[in-house]
C-alpha cells in the first residue's frame, strides 16, 4: 500500500463527516394537493467539536410529487424536541440554552405561525428538574384539542443543605429543607442517561401557561414515552424501579407496562402485562385500535418483539404479529426494531407501516391489522436499506441508503404498491465502492444440536479494484452481542474504503432479524460460536480474495471478540483496535450498569440477589479474553472511555497492563466519554489513530490477486 499521509486522512475524514444524516421527518398537509415536508438532519462539526441539527423544508404536490419549492437548512442545535400540531399551524419547542461552561436552561416554547406566544423558563417554574429528550422516556405531545402539552421531567427532589451550614440570625427556617442528604447515593438508569432516576408526566396548559404533574400516579414507577388518549388521557410506559434500576440504553429486555392515567378520576390502570417489557404505543386516527410492541422482560438485552393490538374500547388485546423462532429461508424473521415512529397508520385505519430489521438490511413492512398479513414493501431501486420517518395521510418518508449510498430522504404513496422512491434532494454516492452479503453456515465444530440450522451473515465492503490489486481487510464484528450490522451507509466503512482497505461486518449467530433461534443459540456459548463464526467468515471470503493483511476492530462485544479473535487465532491478524472490550467478565459482573449481561450470556440465570459462585465465576473467566493472554502476538490499540458505566475502563486498563507485562505491543487511548465513545472530538481522534495503528502494521508490500 503506498504511504498515506496523516493529512490526507484528515481530509477525507472531515470530507466524509460533513455528510447529514437525517434523523426526523414529519409530514404536514397544507392543502388538499400540497403536503409539506420538514426534515431533521444531523452532522459533526468538527470546529465546533458538536454535532448539529439543521431543518429543512420542502413543498410538493400530491398528485405527481413534484417539488414546488425548498428552502435553505437552517440550523437548531439547541432544540431537543420539537413536534408540531396535526395541522402545523402550531409547534412546541423544548429547547436547551448552554449560558456558560457548567450552566444551561431549558425553555418551552410555542410558536404560532412566525409568533412565539409562549416561552416558559422550566428552571425557574422550580416545579420538576430537567425535561427528558432521550428516546427511552422522552416525549413532547400535544392533545387532540391542541389545549394541552404533555412532557416528562425528573421528579422535583427535596431540598438538602449541610448540617454544619452558617445562619444568620435573622434567616428563617425552612421546613422543607432536609440537612444532611448532600451524599445521598441516588440510583439512576445508567449508561448515557447518567442522572436520569425518576421521570414523571407534567402536563402545560397552553391558555393559562401553568404546569403541574401528574397526580396519583406510582412512586416507584418511571415513566416514559406519553400520548394522550382519545378521551384525553395519557398512556405512559412505566419502568419499575424495584428491586433496582438497570442500565436501560440499548436493553429492551427490562420490565414495565403500560400505564393508563384517567385524570379527571386521579386514578391509573395497567393495560395488558404488567410482567413483560413494552414499547411505543400508538392509536390509530379514529382512535379505536391500539398497536404497541412486546418483548420477554429479562434474559438477552434485545430479542424480537410481538406487535400487540388493544381494541380500545373494551382493552381486549390480541397478538398481531407473533414472534419468529427460525424463519424459511429469507422469509420474515419477526419483529425486530427498538421504538415505533410517531406516526405508522394508514388513514383508513387499516394497515400500520414501519422499518425493522431483516438479516442484514432494515425494510419496510406493511401489516394488515384486520387480516393479520405481513408484506415486505419491495423497492425498484434494488437492495436499499430503509427506515421509515414518518406516515402521514397515505405518504411515506423514509431514509434510503446502501454502503455506498449516503442517506437520502425519500418519499412514496400507497404501502400497497410497489415502491418508486422519489429522492427529496440530490444523491452522492460514494465512487469506488462495491458491496456484497456473503450467506454463511457455521463450522461444524460449532454447530449447535438444538439449532442446527441456522446460518449467518456478513457484509462485505470493499474499494473497486481496477488495476487487480485487493487491498488490506479489516474485520469488524458488531457489539451487543445482541444487535446487527446492515447495509445501510457506514461512515467509517466509506472512510476505510476510501483509504484503501476493505472491511468485513459480521452478524455472527446472535445477531437479531435472523429469528429468536439464533439469538437464543449464542447464549453460554460467546467466546466459542460466535468466534468462530467471525474466524470462518475471514476465510471464507479469503478463499475467494487473496489478503495478506488482515485486522481487527470492535466496540464492546465486538472489543471482546476482536480480543477473543488474537487470543486464539495468535498468528492470523496483523493488528487490532478494541475499543471499550469486554476482557474479564468476572471483574465485571459486579460493577457494569448491567450486570445480568454477565449472567445471561454467560449460560446463566440472572436473579437480582445474584452473587457468582466458585464454579460459576470459573465459567465466566473460561469465556473471558483475558484467559489467552499469554497467546496473543497481535499489536493492540484501545481507545477506553474513562465515563463508560457499561464496561467500565477498568476492563481495559486490565487488558493494557496485562499485555504491557508480557512485552506485547500495545498502546491505549482515554478519553472524557462513555461507552459509544461518540462526542465528535473523541470519535474523530479515536478513528484516526486507529488508521494509523492499521497502516503502521501493514506488510510493506502490494497484495496481489
Amino acid at each position: 500500500m503506498e504511504t498515506t499521509s496523516i493529512q490526507r486522512i484528515v481530509d477525507i475524514y472531515r470530507k466524509l463527516s460533513r455528510i447529514p444524516t437525517p434523523v426526523k421527518g414529519f409530514l404536514t398537509p397544507t392543502s388538499s394537493t400540497v403536503l409539506k415536508v420538514n426534515v431533521i438532519n444531523s452532522q459533526r462539526d468538527l470546529e465546533r467539536s458538536e454535532k448539529v441539527k439543521s431543518l429543512r423544508n420542502f413543498v410538493f404536490t400530491l398528485d405527481r410529487f413534484e417539488i414546488l419549492a425548498a428552502n435553505s437548512p437552517v440550523e437548531i442545535t439547541s432544540e431537543q424536541l420539537r413536534t408540531d400540531t396535526k395541522n402545523g399551524n402550531k409547534t412546541v419547542v423544548l429547547r436547551m440554552i448552554k449560558l456558560n461552561k457548567t450552566e444551561e436552561k431549558q425553555f418551552l416554547e410555542i410558536w404560532e405561525e412566525s409568533e412565539k406566544i409562549i416561552n416558559l423558563d422550566l428552571k425557574a417554574l422550580d416545579i420538576h428538574g430537567k425535561v427528558y429528550e432521550d428516546s427511552v422516556f422522552g416525549g413532547l405531545r400535544w392533545s387532540p384539542d391542541e389545549k394541552k402539552i404533555v412532557y416528562v421531567a425528573e421528579k422535583k427532589k427535596p431540598s438538602t443543605e449541610s448540617f454544619f451550614k452558617t445562619k444568620s440570625a435573622s434567616s428563617k427556617e425552612t421546613p422543607d429543607v432536609t440537612p444532611g442528604n448532600e451524599y445521598v447515593y441516588t440510583e439512576d438508569w445508567g449508561e448515557s442517561l447518567v442522572g436520569k432516576s425518576h421521570p414523571v408526566p407534567f402536563i402545560l396548559d397552553v391558555e393559562s401557561g401553568s404546569v403541574k404533574a401528574v397526580e396519583n400516579i406510582p412512586d416507584d414507577v418511571s415513566f416514559g414515552q406519553p400520548i394522550w388518549t382519545p378521551e384525553h388521557n395519557i398512556l405512559c410506559v412505566g419502568h419499575w424501579q424495584e428491586p433496582r434500576r438497570l442500565g436501560i440504553i440499548y436493553c429492551t429486555n427490562r420490565r414495565c407496562g403500560l400505564f393508563h392515567l384517567l385524570l379527571n378520576e386521579n386514578k391509573y390502570e395497567i393495560i395488558g402485562s404488567s410482567d413483560k417489557n413494552v414499547d411505543s404505543p400508538r392509536f390509530s386516527h379514529d382512535g379505536s385500535l391500539l398497536v404497541y410492541l412486546e418483548r420477554v422482560a429479562g434474559g438477552p438485552h434485545h430479542q424480537g418483539a410481538k406487535l400487540m393490538m388493544c381494541k380500545w374500547a373494551t382493552k381486549e388485546i390480541q397478538v398481531l404479529v407473533d414472534l419468529i423462532n427460525f424463519p424459511e429461508g429469507d422469509g420474515f424473521p419477526g419483529i425486530y426494531t427498538v421504538h415505533l415512529p410517531d406516526r405508522i397508520w394508514s388513514s383508513d385505519n387499516n394497515f400500520v407501516v414501519f422499518s425493522s430489521v431483516w438479516r442484514s438490511s432494515e425494510e419496510l413492512i406493511c401489516i394488515n391489522v384486520t387480516t393479520r398479513k405481513l408484506s415486505k414493501l419491495i423497492s425498484k431501486r434494488g437492495n436499499y436499506s430503509s427506515t421509515l420517518l414518518d406516515f402521514f395521510d397515505d405518504v411515506i418518508l423514509a431514509t434510503i441508503s446502501t454502503p455506498q449510498s449516503p442517506p437520502v430522504i425519500g418519499r412514496f404513496s400507497n404501502p400497497q404498491k410497489e415502491i418508486n422512491w422519489i429522492p427529496l434532494w440530490k444523491e452522492n454516492n460514494i465512487p469506488n465502492i462495491a458491496w456484497k452479503v456473503l450467506k454463511l453456515n457455521p463450522t461444524v465444530k460449532t454447530v449447535h444440536p438444538k439449532y442446527p440450522n441456522l446460518q449467518y451473515e456478513a457484509i462485505y465492503i470493499h474499494p473497486i479494484i481496477q488495476t487487480g490489486d485487493f487491498f488490506p481487510l479489516i474485520v469488524w464484528p458488531h457489539g451487543g452481542p445482541h444487535s446487527a450490522y446492515l447495509s445501510s451507509f457506514n461512515l467509517f466503512a466509506a472512510i476505510f474504503a476510501e483509504l484503501g482497505f476493505s472491511t468485513l461486518l459480521v452478524n455472527y449467530r446472535g445477531s437479531v432479524g435472523f429469528g429468536e433461534d439464533s439469538i437464543d443459540s449464542l447464549l453460554g456459548n460467546i467466546g466459542v460460536n460466535d468466534v468462530y463464526d467471525c474466524q470462518n467468515a475471514v476465510q471464507t471470503l479469503a478463499s475467494e480474495v487473496s489478503f495478506k493483511n488482515i485486522m481487527l476492530y470492535g466496540g464492546s462485544h465486538g472489543g471482546f471478540l476482536s480480543a477473543q479473535l488474537i487470543g486464539q487465532f495468535p498468528d492470523f491478524y496483523k493488528a487490532c483496535v478494541c475499543r471499550n472490550p469486554v476482557i474479564d467478565i468476572t471483574t465485571k459482573v459486579g460493577i457494569s450498569d448491567i450486570p445480568d449481561w454477565n449472567w445471561v450470556e454467560c449460560g446463566l440465570e440472572f436473579q437480582f440477589t445474584s452473587l457468582p459462585s466458585i464454579d460459576q465465576l470459573k465459567l465466566m473467566l473460561e469465556k473471558s479474553p483475558i484467559t489467552y493472554i499469554d497467546q496473543v502476538k497481535t499489536p493492540v490499540l484501545l481507545a477506553i472511555g474513562k465515563a463508560d458505566l457499561r464496561v467500565p475502563p477498568s476492563q481495559g486498563y486490565l487488558f493494557h497492563h496485562a499485555l504491557k507485562a508480557r512485552n506485547k505491543k500495545v498502546k491505549m487511548c482515554t478519553y472524557d466519554d462513555n461507552h459509544a465513545l461518540s462526542k465528535v472530538d473523541v470519535e474523530a481522534d479515536s478513528f484516526v489513530n486507529a488508521i494509523l495503528w492499521f497502516l503502521n502494521h501493514l506488510n510493506k508490500y502490494k497484495e496481489k490477486k
